[in-house]
C-alpha cells in the first residue's frame, strides 16, 4: 500500500497451513522476500524437519519464487546484501528452531553458500541475520541468546561482540562500523554501542525496561527503540 494507507492490494493469501514470517523490500523496491512455515510437512516423529522456506515476491504481478526450499534446507531470519543480489539466512534448521549453518544464496535460488558451519551440538540463533551495510560482515546471536558476533564473507573469520545471560536487540550503523546491543542480565537491560572492528564498547546506557526493537537514524546520530515499561 502507498505510505498514506491507499491503494491496498494483496499479494497472496496464506495457504492450508502456513503462515508468513516478517516480509522485508529488495533494495531495488521489485520484490518482496518472506519467510513461509509450514508444520504440516513435520510428522511427530520427522528429523531435522525445517518447515520453513524463504519466497522472493514480484511486486507488480504477485509472482512467487521459492528461494530457499523446507526440503532441502530450511531458512529462518533472512537478510537481503546491500546491492540485492543475494540474501543471507540461518539455515538447515531443525523441528527446535534452530540452525546450525549460516547461508548466503542468490534471489533466484541458485549459488547457496556455506559461510559458517556450526560444530556438533552449537546452533545460531533462528530469528536474527543481518547484512552488513557495507556488504562484506554478517551480524548473528546464538541460539541461546548469550552472545552476538560478526562473520568476515570473505575469511569467515567470527568477531564474538558481546556476551551476556541474553543478548536480544541488535543493529548495524549506516556505514557498518558500529553495532547496537541490547544486553540482560538478572533483570536488567543494557544498551551498547559496540565498535566492529576491535569490539570496543563505545557507548553503554540503561534505559529502564526491556527493549523489543533498535534502529540506527539514516545519518548515524541516533538510536530509536521501543521500550516496556515493566
Amino acid at each position: 500500500m502507498n505510505a498514506d494507507g491507499s491503494e491496498q492490494r494483496e499479494l497472496g493469501p496464506a495457504p492450508d497451513e502456513e503462515y508468513f514470517g516478517p516480509p522485508a523490500w529488495s533494495p531495488n523496491g521489485r520484490t518482496i522476500a518472506h519467510s513461509r512455515w509450514d508444520y504440516a510437512t513435520c510428522g511427530v516423529s520427522s528429523r531435522n524437519c525445517a518447515g520453513s522456506e524463504i519466497v522472493v515476491v514480484d511486486v507488480t504481478t504477485g509472482a512467487v519464487r521459492r528461494v530457499v526450499r523446507s526440503r532441502d534446507r530450511g531458512a529462518g531470519s533472512f537478510s537481503w546484501a546491500p546491492d540485492g543480489s543475494r540474501l543471507a539466512y540461518a539455515g538447515e534448521r531443525d523441528m527446535d528452531l534452530q540452525a546450525h549453518t549460516l547461508e548466503t544464496i542468490r534471489s533466484d535460488g541458485s549459488g547457496r553458500r556455506v559461510v559458517l558451519r556450526l560444530p556438533r551440538g552449537a546452533h545460531l540463533g533462528h530469528s536474527d541475520v543481518a547484512w552488513s551495510p557495507r556488504g562484506d560482515r554478517l551480524l548473528f546471536r546464538s541460539a541461546r541468546g548469550d552472545s552476538a558476533g560478526v562473520v568476515d564473507l570473505a575469511t569467515r573469520r567470527v568477531q564474538v561482540l558481546a556476551r551476556a545471560p541474553e543478548v536480544s536487540a541488535s543493529a548495524w550503523s549506516p556505514d557498518g562500523r558500529r553495532i547496537a546491543l541490547e544486553l540482560r542480565s538478572r533483570g536488567v537491560t543494557t544498551l551498547s554501542v559496540v565498535r566492529v572492528s576491535d569490539t570496543r564498547r563505545l557507548h553503554s546506557w540503561q534505559p529502564g525496561g526491556d527493549v523489543t526493537s533498535l534502529f540506527f537514524s539514516h545519518d548515524g546520530g541516533r538510536l530509536v527503540y521501543a521500550r516496556s515499561a515493566g
